[in-house]
């Protein structure tokens, strides 16, 4: 359709010229014309009338603005920096502030050895103990070995048994710490478990410095309270029992005065055989507290 107003030859269903805008189809969709600038028989001069607007044949009509994506992407890539630069400030404010509380530990590390070197020599040295009694012991005795090993498992503490002639076997008669003595946490409790009745002896305590020596184990209890004569008698007593005679005349003038001695085995001759268990025990250790004691 050829646009009445600049004659551009325009598409049929162009409602507005594409060259100068002008309406070609009324509101009803209907051609517009115009009578003035044509004859009825659309024989169009070419030097048409001057009063009409030329326009530029590069002209075009202003189509309708498309959507601008780009403002779209800045602001999308405008917020992913600024969430890239605050993760980069958090991270260098957490490492600083790490940083900075080592120091202080450090610091603080340093003057509290600082104060301690700096202590004066008129100050006594105290010792502290790195074992802190937490709580009260319970009471164990009375209870069957077992029963008492479970208890004090229950009780978080370690045990260690240890026995005594006393009341009927399996019992335990004694205990240390006692009841109601403060324990710490990683204090052992010492059972004293009964092994029963003690035998009967057949020797006189009158006449035996350790009348069952023969018979039971020793302990370092039974000797504190010997003397140096005393604990050497003890020892050698052990091998008179078995009829063996000394070099040392002290021990044999005192071993042929006792009733139950019978000396017929020359030293020389004597063989440690014939101790049972609680002599062979029983000789290392008296022989190993007369040692500590340096009578040896």
């Amino acid at each position: 359709m050829i646009c009445p107003n600049c004659r551009y030859e325009n598409d049929d269903c162009s409602k507005y010229c594409q060259r100068c805008g002008f309406q070609l189809h009324s509101d009803d969709n209907e051609p517009v014309y115009d009578n003035s600038n044509q004859n009825t028989n659309f024989d169009y001069d070419d030097n048409y009338s001057d009063d009409i607007v030329h326009y530029n044949e590069t002209s075009t009509f202003t189509q309708p603005p498309k959507k601008n994506n780009t403002s779209i992407i800045i602001a999308i890539v405008a917020v992913g920096v600024a969430v890239v630069a605050v993760c980069v400030c958090l991270f260098f404010f957490i490492f600083n502030k790490d940083s900075n509380s080592s120091d202080e530990v450090l610091n603080s590390s340093t003057s509290v050895s600082d104060t301690t070197t700096g202590t004066t020599s008129t100050t006594e040295p105290t010792t502290t103990s790195t074992t802190v009694a937490n709580r009260l012991t319970q009471n164990y005795v009375g209870l069957y070995k077992m029963q008492a090993i479970n208890k004090i498992n229950q009780d978080g503490y370690q045990w260690n048994i240890k026995y005594t002639y006393s009341v009927e076997e399996g019992y335990v008669v004694s205990q240390t710490p006692s009841y109601r003595e403060p324990i710490a946490d990683n204090e052992t409790i010492t059972l004293y478990v009964s092994k029963g009745e003690k035998p009967t002896s057949s020797y006189s305590s009158d006449d035996y410095i350790l009348p069952d020596s023969a018979i039971s184990y020793v302990t370092e209890s039974d000797l504190e309270f010997l003397d140096r004569t005393d604990l050497n008698i003890a020892l050698n007593e052990i091998y008179a029992r078995h009829g063996r005679k000394f070099n040392d005349s002290t021990l044999q003038s005192y071993f042929d005065g006792k009733s139950w001695y019978s000396g017929y085995i020359e030293p020389e001759d004597f063989s440690d055989s014939v101790f049972n268990k609680y002599e062979t025990k029983n000789i290392a250790t008296i022989d190993s507290y007369m040692k500590k004691k340096g009578y040896r």
